[in-house]
This record gives structure tokens, C-alpha cells and sequence, in this order.
């Protein structure tokens, strides 16, 4: 695996271990209904197929327990993840605000 590559599966991992246990700290639980962020996991191999984005039931929780603008958020996270290099969540997130 190229240094690129490997350095991009670590921020990847990273940021969804950042946001998922965040997540806990506003009141969102693991996740039962969708395959959402707010699963939960057991070893490395489940935690990384968890999806960059929140499932609707969890979003709208966060929404809820943060007053959070949804579309200033995914736009943000939109510029975010073209930053990163992570191509498939900004076009998920840009089909999400379409």
C-alpha cells in the first residue's frame, strides 16, 4: 500500500473514532436501525466499514441535541472532505444537499 493511501485510511479512521465517541458525548447511543457512524464495533474490521455520515435517526438525535443548521453542516463537511482526499463522502454529502 502507497504511503498516500495508508496516511488517508489513518485520517480516515481517525475522524470517525473523533465523531462517533463526540457523538456519544451530545447523547446518541450505538446505532441499531441503519449502518450509520454510531455503530457499534469490536475490532478494527467493523470499525472500518462504518460509514462517514450519521444514518437519518441519528442525525436528526444530534440535530436535536445541538440546534445544528444540517445543510451548513454538510456543506462544511462537503469542503472538509475534498480537503482530506476522501472523494466518495464529499460526493454522498453533495448528493445528501442536492
Amino acid at each position: 500500500m502507497a504511503k498516500y493511501a495508508i496516511m488517508t485510511k489513518l485520517l480516515r479512521r481517525a475522524c470517525k473514532l473523533l465523531v462517533h465517541e463526540t457523538a456519544h458525548m451530545f447523547g446518541l447511543k450505538h446505532c441499531i436501525f441503519f449502518n450509520c457512524l454510531m455503530n457499534g464495533s469490536n475490532r478494527l474490521e467493523e470499525s472500518d466499514r462504518w460509514p462517514m455520515h450519521f444514518c437519518p435517526v441519528c442525525l436528526r438525535k444530534l440535530q436535536f441535541s445541538t440546534s445544528c443548521d444540517i445543510v451548513e453542516q454538510y456543506e462544511k463537511l462537503a469542503r472538509f472532505y475534498d480537503a482530506a482526499g476522501f472523494a466518495d463522502e464529499a460526493e454522498w454529502t453533495r448528493k445528501r444537499l442536492r
